[in-house]
Formats: C-alpha cells, structure tokens, sequence
C-alpha cells in the first residue's frame, strides 16, 4: 500500500519520472485500483492483460525508500 502510495504520488507530483517501455506502458494502461482500507493498491483481478511490470517498479520504488530510510551514517550504499 506505501509503495503504489509513493509510486503515484511522486509521479502526479513530477517528482520522478519513468521511462517509457512497451510493458510498462501496457501494463499501466490495464492497471486498476483495489481499496484496502483508506488505501489502494494494483488490481490483476479486473484485467487480462499483465500489470507485473507495473508491480515491478512499484515494489523497487518501495524497497528504495525502505532502504534509504534504514541507512546507517557512515555506510555507502550502492
């Protein structure tokens, strides 16, 4: 639910822009969204076509944030 938040947040706001690919794009075209509480995430329920691209960014944007956030001072990561 926070990486599908992030994901599209930050990308309304133009604060991160993603490439455009043929999978992606259809996989954004076919994507709909799933209440989970006051939240949402992707939906595959609705749609025949794939969305795990979609899920793919979704998730490595999440694990970046989660990651940058567990830093430890003095520690490079790359």
């Amino acid at each position: 639910v926070n990486a599908t938040g992030a994901l599209f947040t930050n990308v309304m706001d133009k604060r991160i822009e993603v490439r455009s690919h043929p999978a992606l794009d259809a996989a954004v075209a076919a994507a709909r969204k799933r209440k989970v509480g006051d939240a949402w995430v992707w939906t595959r329920s609705t749609t025949d076509e794939d969305v795990c691209p979609l899920v793919a960014v979704t998730l490595a944007l999440g694990t970046a944030f989660v990651t940058r956030e567990a830093r430890v001072p003095g520690v490079m990561w790359v």
